[in-house]
């Protein structure tokens, strides 16, 4: 069988995650036997579920593909692909996969010794099982954690566990399970010393494994009751277990349970007074435990020489064979608590370590989709607000003084969205998420922008706003522009927030120039209230102003402040502020720019936005989205400045998908967010259409967040329109995608 094959034999499934679950079933039994085969299947889930955008299949492929690893002993690979398959199933709220994936970590971590990590990822399972409805899932969980407590001597938690188990067990009828469970509750009775109860486990475990021909318990069941015949001075019940145990062992490769064979026949032929057979047995254990580097065996096996030979009367190679036991003992013991110290070292940094992680992971996805949430639900209706604000600005059948109602609901909405922008803004700092593009820009025309903006409201209050850029400024620079205007408009707004008389100025000018880097200052000066001295060091706390009674009277949130200043240091920058000594307060930061040529900055800005309000292009768009005052917008906007466009619109991805099989459009507005089928899961459909191959699909999206960018281009649209959208906005994006052509500046 080969990948193809197995792909082939799911082609027929349609649901994705039903395939994704039949592919991993197919890998899970090829694993142990076929393991590059299987880790094929890994990849082949996790490449067509991240081109899918599926965070379950996801899951399902690093689950597999550690497990894979977990049989091929690459146990660091198959904790990182652990990892990965958790943080996968968190996002997809898959609570039964997040169980499976805990309990194959408890199971590999068991396995390298790590008893009290296993433990934990054990319990972190059972919690999530015990409230669902896979009972196989859950008892195998209390099976698991009875061994654990078995295995770190919590003997009546770990027998009280593994009975619970059985009982299940045995009422499904699940041999397998029932002998693998018979076999731990005999070993741990075993260790209690407990022979009679142990013998009765071990007893059910061979008549279940010989029922299903499981070799391997059988072999070790066998063995143990044979140790048991031992304990009770049964010699010919001991030997037919020992041999029983041995030929399953040699037929099947058991090297480590051929040792414990071997020691066990020993301990049979010297209570016999066979010691020349007593003695080969040992050697021969010995030989397969050098092989092997069992150290500890090693260590019983010299102790058991040395008794045999005393029986014998042969002391001299008693004592020598106790003197190679204490040697060897005395440096195992001291590897040994090495290792131990070095492994409890390691797992408990590990776990701090991950918990610490998986603490920071849960409080940041809540927080992320907090204010994913809070961003879409306040800019959905915000988008209406606006829109119908701006069309009833634009209307003639206003007189001034609802236009100047209409004003103030604008301004409003500006307002509750500009703190939405500085609370996410903040945010992306925190995450450590925020990116400077490096374009080239004319400063002198950026500070040039900001004066424009804030003229209206200067005349409004009586204030002068002006501009100095000094002569010996290089204009020409590499940066991001637009971090730059951001926080020259934090500044600018709130120096004409607390200026009542007077003025606000804008400097800029270059503070040294070296290697074709300009380190670029920039003032911000005021006449306002101005700052007191005790205050100015708290100003750029965040949700901090300078004062309680400030806060009360101007309003503001106290994070652009804040805000600027980080996002200056993001850009190896320092911002400070001081007294203005005329009164008011001075604003300055310094920024490095690389220094650009004239050339580059005209080549940038050659395309622009036209300039004319109607646009005579003929094209057919569709809008899909479940708000109706969305689309109405849109409709509305596109009739008033797009003469011939055809606009049409639903309000789910399915019936989206439905009018994209009946007509050809020029260009898809695509809601991210709606019933029936989401943007990103359209535009996936349709971009494997040959006809639909190179549309432009744009995200008509209230969620602003980086991950949902990212998502929504993976799945391929190419445009992001954000709510709320300026008529301005709309006009840039159809020069975008090339429907409205641009105009040259000459």
């Amino acid at each position: 069988m080969n990948i193809e094959e197995i792909l082939i034999s799911v082609a027929e499934t349609k649901d994705l995650k039903e395939r994704f679950n039949l592919l991993y079933e197919k890998g899970f039994s090829l694993m142990n036997k076929e393991t590059t085969l299987a880790l094929e299947v890994a990849e082949y889930i996790l490449e067509e579920s991240k081109k899918q955008l599926s965070s379950e299949g996801e899951a399902i492929g690093y689950n597999l593909k550690a497990l894979c690893n977990t049989v091929l002993a690459n146990h660091e690979i198959a904790i990182k692909n652990f990892t990965n398959a958790l943080n996968s199933a968190n996002k997809s709220l898959n609570e039964k996969l997040k169980g499976n994936i805990l309990n194959n970590l408890g199971i590999l971590f068991n396995q390298i010794g790590d008893l009290e990590k296993a433990l934990i990822f054990f319990t972190d399972a059972y919690q999530i099982y015990e409230k669902g409805d896979d009972e196989k899932a859950f008892y195998t969980i209390i099976m698991n954690i009875g061994i654990i407590y078995l295995r770190t001597k919590n003997y009546n938690l770990g027998i009280d566990y593994l009975k619970k188990a059985q009982d299940y067990y045995k009422r499904v009828k699940d041999r397998g399970n029932v002998c693998l469970v018979a076999n731990n509750l005999g070993m741990g009775f075993f260790t209690m010393e407990n022979y009679t109860e142990a013998k009765k486990y071990f007893a059910e475990a061979v008549e279940s494994a010989d029922a299903i021909n499981d070799k391997t318990n059988s072999c070790r069941s066998s063995l143990y009751l044979g140790l048991i015949a031992l304990k009770e001075k049964d010699m010919t019940s001991a030997e037919a277990n020992f041999h029983k145990s041995m030929t399953l062992a040699v037929e099947n490769d058991m090297k480590i349970a051929r040792v414990f064979n071997y020691k066990g026949f020993a301990q049979m032929y010297a209570y016999l007074k066979q010691f020349e057979k007593a003695l080969d047995q040992l050697k021969n254990a010995m030989d397969i435990s050098d092989k092997l580097e069992l150290n500890e065996e090693k260590i019983e096996i010299l102790q058991l020489f040395a008794d045999i030979y005393s029986q014998m009367g042969n002391y001299e190679m008693a004592y020598k064979k106790l003197l190679e036991h204490k040697d060897l003992q005395a440096k195992w013991m001291n590897d040994e608590n090495v290792r131990k110290i070095q492994q409890l070292q390691i797992s408990n940094q590990i776990h701090q370590i991950t918990r610490e992680k998986e603490l920071a992971e849960q409080t940041s996805v809540a927080k992320s989709n907090f204010l994913s949430n809070m961003s879409h639900e306040i800019r959905t209706p915000m988008n209406a607000v606006l829109g119908f604000s701006n069309l009833l600005m634009d209307s003639t059948a206003l007189n001034e003084e609802d236009k100047g109602s209409v004003t103030a609901i604008k301004q409003s909405a500006e307002n509750l969205i500009h703190i939405l922008n500085e609370i996410l803004d903040f945010s992306k700092i925190e995450a450590g998420k925020i990116e400077f593009k490096q374009e080239p820009f004319n400063v002198q025309s950026e500070v040039m922008k900001i004066q424009q903006m804030f003229t209206l409201q200067a005349k409004q209050k009586h204030l002068s706003i002006n501009v100095n850029v000094d002569a010996n400024t290089p204009l020409n620079l590499l940066g991001d522009s637009f971090r730059l205007s951001q926080v020259l408009i934090n500044l600018t707004g709130n120096a004409m927030k607390f200026t009542s008389k007077g003025g606000v100025t804008i400097n800029v000018k270059s503070l040294e120039i070296l290697d074709g880097k300009a380190n670029i200052q920039f003032q911000v000066c005021d006449t306002g209230i101005g700052i007191d001295n005790d205050r100015l060091e708290r100003i750029f706390e965040r949700f901090k102003q300078a004062s309680a009674e400030t806060s009360r009277y101007y309003g503001g949130t106290g994070l652009g402040l804040a805000i600027s200043k980080q996002l200056v240091e993001l850009q190896e920058g320092s911002m400070v502020v001081s007294q203005n000594p005329g009164g008011g307060s001075i604003f300055t930061f310094v920024i490095p720019f690389m220094i650009m040529d004239e050339q580059a900055i005209l080549e940038q800005q050659k395309h622009i936005v036209p300039k004319q309000e109607i646009f005579y292009e003929t094209f057919r768009m569709l809008v899909a989205d479940d708000n109706p005052f969305n689309q109405l917008i849109v409709k509305k906007m596109m009739q008033k400045h797009y003469f011939n466009a055809i606009v049409e619109a639903v309000d789910n991805g399915k019936a989206a998908m439905s009018m994209i099989s009946r007509f050809k459009y020029d260009v898809l507005l695509l809601d991210v967010k709606m019933p029936e089928m989401e943007g990103p899961e359209v535009a996936a459909i349709v971009k494997q259409m040959d006809e639909y191959k190179h549309i432009p699909i744009v995200a008509f999206t209230a969620g602003v967040t980086d991950e949902e960018r990212k998502r929504c281009k993976n799945a391929g649209m190419d445009y992001f329109l954000p709510k709320p959208f300026s008529k301005e906005e709309l006009f840039q994006l159809f020069v975008d995608t090339g429907i409205v052509k641009a105009e040259e500046k000459t």
